[in-house]
């Protein structure tokens, strides 16, 4: 069973976690299947914006183990 604990993102290697999140379920790679079933993001982000919107106000993260 999964172990998912809630936190700010704090490091940068969470933060390259979220920019390979964005970058796998971006619209215009997904299936049009999964974008029906699953969502999809329609942004994405440099690591440099990305950091400076977390240093301003961290972003909330699922993490299972170090993922």
């Amino acid at each position: 069973m999964p172990n998912i604990i809630y936190k700010s993102a704090e490091t940068e290697e969470e933060l390259h976690q979220i920019l390979e999140l964005q970058r796998v379920n971006i619209f215009s790679v997904i299936s049009k299947e999964e974008k029906l079933s699953q969502g999809f993001v329609t942004v994405e982000h440099t690591f440099e914006i990305l950091k400076a919107m977390n240093d301003l106000c961290p972003h909330t993260i699922a993490k299972d183990g170090e993922r």
